[in-house]
């Protein structure tokens, strides 16, 4: 077993220090080490991951460049990748244009600038990465959801019946 998959394993079972574990967060921190050895961080970066590995809800507001949808789109990846194969990570946003612009950037950047292979199929037309080719379900995927457009938005999420479940809306 690699040190990677004891922190992955540590990080989806919310391994505590009671448990013989490090905390989810501190497990989140060294995969992230491991895999984005570059990774730059700072105190934004340290308290939004602290919230998306502590609570089940997060809500952020801030300003621009606070790196709040980095931070969400490096825990989707460690997330996913800590049981790719039964799990499903949607990002939404306003419109495909600003999907792009936003979250599905930074995914094609930490897939592209891992130290580890990064699992997966990378689909950059379909914005998904599927954790076994042409396996649209347990994959990151990333949806626009308009203003006004609620019923569209509702069957774009509907459907989805991974044992895994995150949902990110920028």
């Amino acid at each position: 077993v690699s040190q990677l998959e004891v922190e992955l394993y540590g990080f989806r079972e919310k391994l505590s220090p009671a448990e013989g574990g490090l905390g989810r967060y501190q497990h989140c921190v060294n995969a992230i080490n491991l895999i984005w050895p570059d990774t730059i961080w700072n105190p934004w970066l340290t308290r939004q991951l602290e919230s998306l590995c502590e609570y089940q809800w997060v809500s952020w507001t801030g300003c621009a460049a606070s790196g709040k949808t980095y931070a969400s789109s490096l825990y989707a990846m460690v997330w996913w990748l800590s049981n790719p194969t039964k799990s499903s990570v949607m990002l939404a946003s306003t419109t495909a244009k600003m999907i792009r612009k936003r979250a599905w950037a930074n995914i094609q950047q930490l897939h592209r600038a891992s130290r580890e292979k990064f699992p997966g199929n990378l689909v950059d037309s379909k914005t998904t990465l599927q954790s076994t080719k042409g396996d649209d379900k347990a994959a990151i995927f990333a949806v626009a959801v308009l203003d006004g457009a609620t019923s569209k938005a509702v069957a774009n999420i509907q459907g989805i019946h991974s044992e895994r479940v995150l949902c990110i809306i920028d």
